[in-house]
């Protein structure tokens, strides 16, 4: 959900200005002066940015496209998409911070915390929380994809498949079976952090139990990612496990965990 509500205009660096003026919006919304924009990942539209969106830098000027014949795309956001820009960045209190990631959770509002959207780094620390922030839309993703074998065990029903080495955020989950269970039997993907054994009711990635054991082999099965975005972050050290709801004594299959780094 958008923080503002009014024009916010920003205080940005002199000797930046790369703009992109023709970034259709989506369908009967207003994005105020001065939000971070982020690109809709289910109609690749643009609006006030919502955590997990693209970040497509940042509005310079009202757009509203909630008049009449007002359709996605009616409209279109001009936006500032690198440069400098003066923030209130929530978690930053010394010069110690520069350097530091920043995320943005909506369009107004920002943090070190990694449970948003990156949009840049701390280039400078001014006081409190203000910062001056080096911001880029155009940095591209660093993603990485890895396959974890899941076979049958007589007793085995916790794996724990990824650690991460650098913050990094879950983009997309798959399962495929190899050869069916022959019985009713589910799993869940989940984040565990610490030395915390691995449970589908702590921290699903997707909907607990959604991942069936017994469904057509070699048949992919697409999982819809939790809308709790801080479920899908993790920090180095932290893993993705996979609980089984009893031990899969005749199946197999392969899951698919592609990871962005932030």
């Amino acid at each position: 959900m958008a923080t503002l509500a009014v024009d916010t205009p920003r205080v940005f660096e002199s000797g930046h200005d790369d703009y992109d003026r023709a970034l259709p919006m989506v369908d009967n919304d207003i994005i105020y002066d001065g939000s971070a924009v982020g690109e809709s990942g289910a109609t690749g539209y643009f609006r006030p940015l919502v955590n997990g969106d693209t970040f497509a830098g940042f509005a310079i000027g009202n757009a509203d496209n909630t008049g009449v014949g007002h359709a996605a795309g009616a409209a279109s956001v001009n936006v500032k998409r690198k440069g400098r820009v003066i923030l209130a960045v929530v978690g930053s209190t010394a010069v110690t911070d520069e350097g530091s990631a920043v995320f943005a959770t909506d369009d107004n509002v920002f943090s070190l915390t990694v449970a948003g959207t990156r949009i840049g780094k701390v280039a400078k620390w001014l006081s409190g929380t203000s910062c001056i922030v080096d911001f880029d839309a155009d940095v591209p993703a660093v993603r990485e994809t890895i396959s974890f074998p899941v076979g049958l065990h007589a007793t085995k029903v916790l794996y724990n498949m990824y650690v991460a080495s650098v913050p990094v955020r879950v983009v997309s989950l798959k399962y495929t079976p190899d050869i069916v269970q022959g019985g009713a039997l589910t799993a869940t993907i989940v984040k565990a952090t610490g030395t915390a054994t691995p449970a589908s009711a702590t921290t699903p990635m997707h909907t607990a139990g959604a991942i069936d054991l017994n469904a057509t082999a070699h048949t992919v099965q697409p999982l819809t990612l939790s809308s709790t975005v801080a479920d899908l972050a993790l920090v180095a050290g932290e893993r993705i496990g996979f609980v089984e709801s009893g031990a899969m004594t005749v199946g197999s299959g392969t899951v698919t965990i592609s990871v962005e780094r932030i």
